[in-house]
């Protein structure tokens, strides 16, 4: 028996028999509350059952259930555990900050809702044409001093994150 083409909420289940055989599959989630896929009265040898609407990274109990024209039943039993949602959503940022401000430098510091990566774009104009060197290490409490600033000059800037995942986001201007 194999289950492949593992989901975050299905998979792929396939077997194989010694004889012609119908296919089903009954599947129990932790709280061992099952169900049944229709079944399916082809007789075949070689079995697959799609499984589908379950729960992302969770284990399954399956008990896999064939009978031949005679109605000998046989089983098969195998745990798998579904992946984990993929995650989709890019890094929130909030409280966006300049402090620590020189002639020459200033610090921007700014929070995100899951740890991710930080930097800077920045310039004199609205079009940046600046980025600082991306620092890698995950965090939810960012910061970043520019440096080489120049004196009496107004300065624009936006914050950018990214998860582990890839997911990016860019703060408003």
């Amino acid at each position: 028996m194999l289950v492949s083409s593992i989901t975050d909420t299905g998979a792929v289940v396939t077997w194989e028999t010694d004889e012609p055989a119908t296919s089903q599959v009954m599947i129990c989630d932790p709280g061992e509350v099952c169900s049944w896929t229709e079944p399916d009265e082809t007789l075949v040898t070689n079995h697959s059952v799609t499984l589908s609407d379950l729960d992302p990274n969770t284990s399954y109990h399956l008990t896999l259930i064939s009978e031949d024209e005679s109605e000998n039943e046989t089983t098969y039993e195998r745990d798998f555990t579904t992946s984990a949602q993929a995650d989709t959503t890019a890094p929130v940022i909030s409280g966006v900050e300049v402090s620590a401000t020189t002639d020459i430098k200033a610090t921007i510091e700014w929070s995100t809702d899951e740890e991710a990566t930080s930097q800077v774009k920045y310039g004199t104009t609205d079009a940046y044409g600046l980025t600082t060197t991306l620092d890698e290490h995950l965090t939810t409490s960012h910061s970043l001093t520019l440096t080489d600033l120049e004196a009496d000059t107004t300065y624009h800037f936006r914050v950018k994150s990214k998860d582990t995942s890839g997911n990016e986001t860019t703060s408003d201007a």
